[in-house]
């Protein structure tokens, strides 16, 4: 029954997002994991970290995958704002069952690797849906993910695997093939920190 509503919803909200001008939509079937990593520097700044991975299974994007990740330094109640880097990623660097249930990423960034591993998510599914930036309907369940971020190991408690289908009213822009060697000077404080919930 779940199966249905879902699908119904997600027949609905791709319906009323189909522009109204002669662009050629793009539809895509995919499936991800989001980590969320804390960290303290070394500087003793704390440092948040998002992560975010995915496949695409069917559609205009069939077979390519794509990670971005995101950092905050916070400090005195306030983060900055976050900067995200996006890159490309081969099946060799990102793989994972069909149901997203396990699966593991190793990429480089900054120089050092960024590994996330994630299996036996919680049995719960649940779904929302969005239209802004793009129309898209996700089922998802929480999962925990163990994770090495710049050398330091943790863990993400608030992790989640998810099924998604979606539509963009025009091909989202290539990533790049890689990420940066080294890491920029705002965030060079938390290159040898420890996390704020280990392995």
């Amino acid at each position: 029954m779940r199966s249905r509503l879902v699908a119904v919803a997600v027949a609905a909200v791709l319906a009323a997002a189909v522009p109204s001008s002669e662009a050629v939509p793009t539809v895509d079937a995919l499936g991800g994991v989001e980590a969320h990593l804390a960290f303290t520097g070394k500087d003793r700044s704390a440092y948040l970290v998002d992560i975010e991975a995915h496949l695409s299974d069917a559609g205009v994007s069939a077979g390519a995958g794509t990670v971005s990740v995101s950092l905050r330094r916070c400090g005195s109640f306030r983060c900055t704002k976050p900067v995200t880097y996006r890159a490309a990623v081969t099946d060799q660097q990102l793989t994972a069952a069909v149901d997203m249930t396990s699966g593991a990423l190793v990429v480089p960034l900054f120089g050092r690797p960024v590994s996330l591993r994630w299996f036996a998510p919680h049995n719960q599914t649940l779904a929302t849906y969005d239209t802004e930036p793009r129309a898209r309907v996700r089922t998802y369940r929480v999962t925990m993910v163990q994770g090495l971020f710049a050398g330091m190991r943790c863990l993400s408690k608030e992790a989640l695997v998810y099924r998604e289908q979606a539509l963009d009213p025009a091909p989202p822009a290539a990533p790049p093939a890689a990420f940066p060697r080294t890491a920029p000077k705002a965030f060079a404080g938390m290159l040898g920190g420890s996390c704020a919930s280990v392995l």
